[in-house]
């Protein structure tokens, strides 16, 4: 997987202080999708139809820690932030 972040594709960086991670800053990046439908077929022209269709991908909900950041996908930062955001019972 390629993790190096374009500032053209939608990629932003933005600092917050999540505290229950230690003060981690979250990378959010829209290029972090997985492919969870596959063709039955083996043959490259098909699997490469596939992979062109936006319904055969989903967004990636892991987190990739890297030193003191960590990138997610823009929906998963949203998540993130709305649990941190939730007072402790």
């Amino acid at each position: 997987m390629n993790t190096q972040l374009n500032s053209n594709a939608g990629s932003g960086c933005f600092s917050h202080a999540l505290f229950g991670f230690g003060g981690l800053q979250i990378i959010e990046s829209s290029n972090l999708v997985i492919q969870f439908r596959k063709p039955i077929s083996k043959k490259r022209r098909i699997r490469k139809k596939w992979a062109k269709r936006k319904e055969n991908w989903r967004p990636d909900r892991n987190a990739y820690r890297m030193g003191n950041s960590i990138l997610v996908h823009p929906i998963m930062a949203t998540a993130i932030r709305h649990e941190l955001s939730k007072p402790n019972s």
